[in-house]
């Protein structure tokens, strides 16, 4: 790769992705929502996908592109919904298109897990419409693509559920100083963002990897139970002995969703949450690990203790 373009480069996963380019010395900008100095600076330009127009000169020079950029599914009110459309599909066109334009060779999408299958709410069902935008230039202008479909990403700045659950223990704030969760009796795929990043890199470099969809996966069976034990012992915490019932976590679920139809605000904890804790998600990586040779090398308790040094930075 000679010159690199990551859009949402200030993000989580983007973040780390630019510091590996920049440490493997490749030339790379890339695009970010917050505020930058110059209207346009060669490493990093202030751009909202999907709402503002990509400059001409965008892609100049560039060979691949690593499109990270989306709207989350825990970021909006109902009454922002149309950014799902306007950022996830038009956002991806939009730079697909400048991709085509400044005669870009490789594409790179970051989707998610939750677009497999029949989507459920908005972010999957417009994260699968962009994942067929990509498929389908692919094909048409012969640019190499790749989609991947992350598992709960976690690492370093992570952010979401996960680092609320990490950060109110840690910081001992209600009611995790009391209380912790019960069994649920399910299992969740993770993967670190570090896995996420040498995926990405090796999705660009391998030619195999054209016009395939990747999921993945750390491999190690997490269950929200364990991810709780391990951050008390982690943090050098005791334990809480009561468990939370978990009919109080499904009445607690059922109002805040109730709440939310109400008024239109998104709540902190609706059914929406209480799913993601109770319901099974595991997913299996095999694809990437035989076809490209991808091999994780982290898991959520070895990456654990730089997730709480990070957090008390």
């Amino acid at each position: 790769m000679s010159r690199c373009f990551v859009s949402g480069g200030s993000g989580f996963i983007g973040s780390h992705l630019v510091a590996e380019l920049e440490a493997s010395l490749v030339d790379v900008c890339f695009s970010t929502r917050r505020k930058v100095v110059s209207e346009f600076s060669r490493t990093r330009i202030q751009l909202n996908h999907g709402v503002d127009s990509v400059p001409d000169r965008l892609l100049e020079g560039v060979d691949t592109v690593f499109h990270l950029a989306n709207v989350a599914h825990t970021n909006l009110s109902l009454n922002e919904n149309y950014l799902y459309e306007q950022v996830n599909v038009k956002g991806t066109r939009d730079l697909l298109d400048a991709a085509i334009r400044s005669k870009v060779s490789k594409f790179i999408y970051v989707s998610s897990i939750k677009a497999g299958g029949q989507p459920k709410d908005l972010y999957g069902i417009t994260k699968q419409r962009a994942e067929q935008l990509v498929l389908s230039y692919g094909i048409k202008h012969g640019l190499h693509v790749v989609v991947l479909r992350p598992s709960l990403v976690y690492g370093v700045r992570v952010k979401g559920n996960l680092y609320s659950l990490i950060s109110g223990i840690v910081e001992r704030r209600l009611p995790w100083r009391w209380v912790r969760l019960p069994e649920f009796g399910n299992v969740r795929s993770m993967v670190s963002v570090q896995d996420v990043v040498s995926a990405m890199l090796l999705s660009a470099s391998d030619r195999a990897a054209n016009g395939k969809i990747y999921i993945l996966s750390d491999g190690e069976p997490y269950t929200p139970c364990s991810l709780q034990n391990s951050v008390y012992e982690a943090a050098g915490l005791k334990l809480p002995s009561w468990v939370i019932p978990r009919w109080v976590f499904s009445v607690s679920a059922i109002a805040g969703q109730v709440v939310q139809n109400v008024t239109g605000i998104a709540m902190p904890y609706n059914y929406s949450v209480y799913e993601k804790l109770s319901s099974a998600a595991e997913f299996d990586a095999s694809d990437i690990r035989s076809e490209l040779g991808w091999q994780p090398k982290y898991n959520f308790y070895s990456q654990l203790p730089s997730m709480i040094d990070g957090l008390l930075l």
